[in-house]
């Protein structure tokens, strides 16, 4: 019986997920358990430490967090799958693991030059992106985000390993990396944090990290993958993951300004501002992340598959249903979540440090991320539809115009009509709902023929 349960475990762990919504479902159903361990991350964080403190966790995370995402997670979402998926396509299975060792290669290298940056720079780095605390807390942040490092070590091969297990179809090991990352945040705070205070929670976040790229090994090795270095840069894969990640790398970069910002005016709010700030946008995530999320990363493999051949017609029908069942399953979940945000919030957050004037200053910031609930899953399917065309330049130059906008917007408010936190969290919305306009969509239209708008 045992025995016979194990095995059923570990057909559906290993199998493959070859339909868009079976496989949405599997990353849906996944996602929503790593965005439940997030809420009770923070809602942990939240019972050990006052707000005040919990903004100095979150903010050490920032400048680790913009070198992975903008030159690892921009190649490997934007170029590593399609590029990938397509020597797949066409059966060179060789070429493709070849190519796996020469971007992981590529990738260390890269990790290594930047982690001395951080290492060394640190701390004069936050003393401009977060020039609202006092110097204490600076240095701690700093020391924070050295030991962070430690983790992006892990999660370098890990995010490999998941661009891997997507191309081949296989979602759930992936979808499952990030709440095992959470589990690790969990049991480190709770476990730690008696003894090492708020190190214990950054120490969590290490053996989170671990956990994500253990998670996929197991099944990455099944499938073919054998972690090695090669250094033939002047492979033809690589130079198209190149070609196709720099507008992404540009747009991604633009974004993360966006980040800094947000962490900038927030220090400048309140020592708990950036705290509640993130709450509030983590709650957001966590519905963008389930109802936008999911089905995005379901549909670039297929999508990848399908701009391959003449006929664009499957890729026109997959790229619809996908854009029509956002907005259908966002839409209602966006004004629940206006209508009922301080129950929602107290719900969530409502630890023994997190009191009224918190709950009241969060909802409100919720509130005001309502539209971007809707509109930033919708822009998570339109990038991937142009991924798949490999064409990422538009994706660049719409996420640089809503950013200006957003940045100017979030300074007005701050500064001038001096809002709260909300102020950070609407000017996101207005950004957002300016990228998914009817311009925005039409391209796709004009370029693949993908959707009439009229």
């Amino acid at each position: 019986m045992v025995q016979k349960l194990l095995s059923r475990s570990r057909n559906l762990f290993y199998s493959k997920q070859s339909d868009i919504f079976s496989a949405a479902g599997v990353i849906m159903i996944t996602v929503a358990l790593a965005r439940v361990l997030g809420l009770i991350r923070i809602r942990t964080l939240f019972h050990f430490f006052p707000s005040e403190q919990v903004t100095l966790y979150l903010a050490a995370f920032k400048v680790p967090d913009f070198w992975f995402e903008v030159l690892m997670l921009s190649s490997l979402s934007t170029a590593f799958i399609p590029v990938f998926s397509s020597y797949l396509g066409k059966k060179k299975e060789k070429e493709a693991w070849e190519l796996v060792s020469v971007v992981f290669t590529f990738l260390v290298i890269l990790f290594i030059i930047f982690s001395l940056v951080v290492i060394i720079f640190a701390e004069p780095i936050y003393k401009i992106v977060a020039a609202g605390l006092p110097p204490e807390d600076i240095k701690i942040v700093a020391d924070f985000s050295r030991l962070i490092l430690i983790g992006q070590a892990s999660f370098l091969l890990s995010y490999i390993l998941t661009g891997v297990l997507e191309s081949n179809q296989r979602f759930l090991a992936p979808a499952l990396a990030p709440a095992f990352y959470n589990v690790g945040i969990i049991l480190g705070t709770i476990f730690l944090a008696p003894t090492f205070g708020l190190k214990g929670a950054v120490y969590g976040a290490v053996i989170g990290a671990f956990l994500h790229l253990l998670v996929q090994l197991p099944l990455a090795l099944k499938l073919g993958f054998r972690p090695r270095f090669s250094f033939k840069f002047g492979s033809a894969g690589l130079k198209k993951i190149v070609e196709l990640s720099w507008p992404r790398i540009t747009e991604l970069s633009i974004f993360q300004a966006k980040g800094f910002t947000d962490l900038y005016l927030a220090s400048f709010i309140s020592k708990s501002a950036y705290s509640l700030f993130r709450s509030a946008d983590i709650m957001q995530s966590a519905i963008v992340g389930l109802f936008g999320l999911a089905i995005a990363k379901a549909a670039l493999p297929t999508l990848s598959r399908q701009a391959t051949g003449d006929n664009l017609d499957p890729f026109k029908r997959t790229f619809v249903s996908a854009f029509n069942g956002i907005l259908f399953l966002t839409i209602p979940i966006a004004v629940f979540v206006s209508v009922l945000r301080i129950p929602i919030v107290r719900l969530a957050f409502g630890a023994s440090e997190f009191n009224w004037p918190d709950t009241v200053e969060t909802g409100l910031t919720l509130s005001a991320f309502s539209v971007a609930i809707v509109a930033y899953a919708l822009v998570l399917i339109t990038n991937r539809a142009f991924y798949a065309l490999q064409e990422t330049l538009l994706p660049m130059k719409v996420t640089i115009v809503a950013t200006i906008i957003n940045v100017v917007l979030s300074f007005l408010l701050v500064f001038t009509f001096k809002t709260s936190t909300w102020g950070l969290a609407f000017s996101f919305s207005i950004s957002a709902a300016g990228k998914i306009g009817r311009r925005y969509i039409s391209a796709i239209s004009s370029n693949a023929g993908v959707i009439n708008l009229g």
